[in-house]
């Protein structure tokens, strides 16, 4: 699209209950973790970003899913109506219920941090057990309530050449997401 922007990415908050290696907020050190924007700062920037003529919107955290009603009083006010609008999670708290409240609020996509099809290094960069499961069962919810599901991959040295990561590529593949 040449120089236009696109979109835009918001953390809303650093709120997580993982510890990720590669975390950028220190979330899993608890820094800044009670800050949040304003809804009301929320609501300004999707009308600045509306005016300039963006047309995707990536809402991600911390975790999100931590605090639902939040997330829906948050997603309210960017209306996305007039977005591309995605969420980024872990997936660890993403339920049935929540998949379906977001599709209803108009949540385009749901994108989920999977770094490996193998429980033990995934769970082991996240710093939780059963992480690759839920996360799994998340993208599951997302397609059933209608929403696109994508897997977010982070590619570094430790993996961008590993078998494994050809799995999850062709996972992604053959499940459409």
């Amino acid at each position: 699209i040449g120089t236009k922007q696109r979109g835009i990415e918001l953390n809303f908050n650093n709120l997580c209950n993982f510890r990720c290696k590669h975390c950028f907020t220190n979330s899993h050190i608890g820094e800044r973790v009670k800050e949040e924007l304003p809804i009301e700062m929320v609501a300004s920037l999707a009308d600045q970003a509306d005016e300039l003529g963006m047309f995707e919107f990536d809402l991600q955290g911390g975790e999100l899913t931590l605090r639902p009603e939040k997330l829906y009083a948050v997603i309210e006010a960017i209306q996305p109506e007039r977005f591309y609008l995605y969420v980024t999670t872990n997936g660890y708290k993403f339920d049935k219920s929540i998949a379906e409240r977001l599709a209803k609020l108009g949540v385009s996509r749901l994108s989920v941090s999977i770094d490996s099809l193998d429980d033990e290094i995934h769970d082991g960069f996240r710093g939780k057990k059963k992480s690759l499961q839920k996360a799994l069962e998340a993208l599951e919810h997302a397609q059933t309530a209608g929403m696109s599901a994508y897997m977010n991959i982070t590619v570094g040295h430790y993996n961008a050449f590993s078998e494994d990561f050809e799995k999850l590529l062709k996972y992604s593949k053959d499940k459409g997401f």
